[in-house]
């Protein structure tokens, strides 16, 4: 598992909006991340993919083929985060947060 110790603000971006996970959540994933096996794997794809998609991002051009791809791999990853943020929620709802 991947614990971030910098602050570091993760954004997501979409044809219609640009959604951010906030240092307070990642702070949350790395308390829960070793407690929660769901929550870790997740996590770990969302790190990954966030590499692959980097990897995308870095070059100057992409084929038609490959945009579609990086689309494809944005689009699971913004899944991946919705789960993450739904056991999240539940976590601060018993946490009283």
């Amino acid at each position: 598992s991947q614990i971030l110790t910098e602050p570091r603000l993760y954004e997501y971006k979409t044809s219609f909006k640009e959604v951010r996970m906030e240092q307070k959540e990642i702070e949350l994933i790395n308390k829960l991340i070793n407690k929660d096996q769901e929550l870790k794997k997740l996590w770990e794809e969302h790190l990954e993919l966030e590499e692959k998609i980097e990897e995308y991002n870095k070059r100057v051009y992409l084929t038609p083929e490959e945009e579609l791809e990086k689309n494809r791999l944005k689009k699971i990853k913004l899944a991946g985060k919705d789960k993450i943020l739904a056991i999240l929620k539940k976590y601060k709802k018993e946490m009283g947060i």
